[in-house]
């Protein structure tokens, strides 16, 4: 994934990442720069993982869709991804 620059669209829906796995991928999503859509559905991701993804999603602009729907993320988690 870090040096996979022809991959458009990842999705990993209802693969429970957690936070844990979330972590390895906003790590690889710091240097890839062809994903464009990224759907995370029903991964069990906590505020903590959003938080993670947030970080990441700062020094990747080519991400143009981020779905996180039916995961835990509260406010403050959805807070970081919306800045």
């Amino acid at each position: 994934l870090r040096a996979n620059s022809s991959l458009a669209h990842l999705h990993l829906s209802g693969n429970w990442l957690k936070d844990s796995g979330v972590s390895h991928l906003a790590s690889a999503l710091h240097s890839n720069v062809g994903i464009r859509q990224l759907t995370l559905i029903c991964n069990r991701i906590s505020n903590r993982g959003a938080q993670q993804l947030a970080t990441s999603l700062q020094l990747n602009s080519a991400l143009t869709l981020l779905d996180l729907k039916q995961n835990q993320i509260g406010a403050e988690g959805a807070q970081y991804v919306a800045q």
